[in-house]
């Protein structure tokens, strides 16, 4: 599995603000989007999309991500 490295601290939390701009937007589901259906074997294969981290995009990963569009995040 590749991830990046907080991935593996224990108190990491995927966060649906993908590109940590501070606001879930259009920019963090395209990058799901792009991602979707893939897995780390394939070349579209985006870890931070991941948002359940079980090594596949889809549609759990859109819906996680979609749950919090618009939002404001603490960016990172």
């Amino acid at each position: 599995m590749i991830y990046p490295l907080e991935f593996y601290r224990p108190e990491f939390s995927p966060t649906p603000d993908l590109n940590k701009d501070g606001t879930v937007n259009i920019v963090d589901m395209a990058t799901v989007a792009k991602a979707f259906g893939s897995r780390p074997i394939i070349p579209e294969w985006n870890a931070v999309a991941d948002m359940n981290v079980n090594e596949v995009i889809n549609i759990v990963d859109v819906a996680k991500a979609a749950e919090s569009f618009g939002k404001q995040t603490d960016p990172q």
